[in-house]
């Protein structure tokens, strides 16, 4: 088994750097969504071109990291020793170079997804899980990146693009083939650790979502004998009759016309008449409410536990019911319950990423359970006939 490292400098060939590389180390860090991966080297004594090449590590062929390198820094070690440390990003960096111009009205969130890669992304391949929310999402020139995490925190999903150019999405956690498990037999020295943590533990989740007219309309009547007529509600799509009459003339106040008969002052929640009135007119308003998308969900066997914790989520992008709930009930999955955090490391294993579900068995404390990995660190080092793959992982409890 071996490990690769290729750098493809701009307008270049692929150049195999790995035995450049100093002390025969090199580091993986791979995080969720935006966070992406991380990789850390340097090369002792390479003579080529470094600044702004592509990079491709594998693992005998199979691709483990792809990114760039956005800047390098040079020391000299002695008159004979030059080291390189290039500082790399990786390929989430490319869904920050797409510009998402796009309006989606009552679509699946799936399938908003799925619309987004397929035509600023087609490149990669997708795999994601059913998200029956029917939002809306508009997009003006935002990054790809910007334009999936809306979607990602409509629902409550999590997502990761994977180093062989795969988009995964996901709720909670994510299987492979067979679920990996980690007990005494592979889990190295005194590396293991159980910790509960619960900065935020919460089992009262309040969605506070965006502003938006009502569906349905809400008629106040007023005398003429006022030409101001303050309103219970911050109104839309207001129309106004005098005595039954035809529909009035009616603009918004920074929008005033020549022909205008009724002003709409929106921040005053009030309607002003430019016509003249009686007392014995009759003002029939008829508008949509501005109403705040709020929701919320609770634990009650955890209220009854612990007490009441409370947390709100504020989230301007959530415009409907559906999204609401989707986003309360993945926040209430994960901070209702006070769950451990495991930590260890094993050695050789690499294909292990965020998101992942695991088994951790640790009979000594009585555990056994699934957890989702949380974070992943793979350490590569040359031992000059083979290489040692250790891996420092910590997961959540499930």
């Amino acid at each position: 088994m071996s490990l690769q490292v290729l750098l493809t400098p701009p307008g270049g060939e692929p150049v195999e750097v790995t035995e450049y590389l100093t002390h025969g180390q090199l580091s993986l860090s791979r995080g969720l969504g935006g966070e992406g991966a991380g990789c850390s080297f340097s090369l002792t004594n390479y003579p080529g071109v470094v600044s702004l090449a592509d990079v491709l590590v594998t693992w005998d062929g199979t691709p483990i990291y792809r990114g760039q390198v956005i800047r390098r820094k040079r020391e000299a070690l002695g008159d004979a020793v030059t080291r390189i440390a290039p500082e790399c990003v990786d390929a989430v960096t490319r869904m920050r170079r797409r510009l998402v111009a796009r309006i989606y009205e009552g679509q699946r969130a799936d399938a908003i997804l799925a619309d987004l890669l397929t035509r600023y992304m087609p490149e990669v391949s997708r795999v994601i899980p059913d998200l029956p929310a029917v939002i809306d999402m508009a997009y003006n020139y935002v990054t790809l990146e910007e334009a999936v995490n809306r979607v990602a925190e409509a629902t409550g999903a999590d997502w990761s693009l994977l180093p062989d150019d795969t988009f995964r999405a996901f709720l909670e956690t994510w299987d492979r083939d067979t679920v990996p498990v980690y007990d005494p037999t592979n889990i190295l020295g005194d590396s293991f650790t159980d910790e509960v943590v619960n900065a935020q533990f919460a089992n009262r989740v309040w969605v506070l979502g965006a502003k938006q007219a009502a569906e349905s309309y809400k008629t106040q009547t007023f005398s003429g004998a006022s030409n101001v007529f303050p309103l219970a509600y911050e109104p839309n799509y207001t129309e106004v009759r005098v005595n039954g009459g035809p529909l009035r003339k009616v603009h918004l106040k920074e929008n005033r016309q020549a022909d205008s008969e009724f002003l709409v002052d929106k921040r005053r929640k009030a309607v002003e008449a430019l016509i003249a009135l009686s007392a014995s007119d009759t003002v029939e308003i008829r508008y949509r409410p501005t109403v705040e998308v709020v929701d919320y969900f609770e634990d009650p066997a955890s209220v009854r536990t612990y007490g009441l914790y409370e947390m709100a989520i504020k989230d301007r992008k959530i415009t409907d019911k559906t999204a609401a709930r989707q986003r309360g009930r993945a926040a209430m999955r994960r901070s209702a319950t006070q769950r451990p955090v495991f930590s260890w490391q094993t050695d050789g294993t690499w294909d292990v990423y965020p998101g992942q579900r695991v088994r951790v068995v640790w009979p000594q404390w009585g555990i056994d359970q699934f957890c989702r990995l949380t974070d992943v660190t793979i350490d590569f080092q040359w031992l000059g006939h083979r290489w040692r793959v250790v891996a420092s992982l910590t997961g959540e409890g499930l």
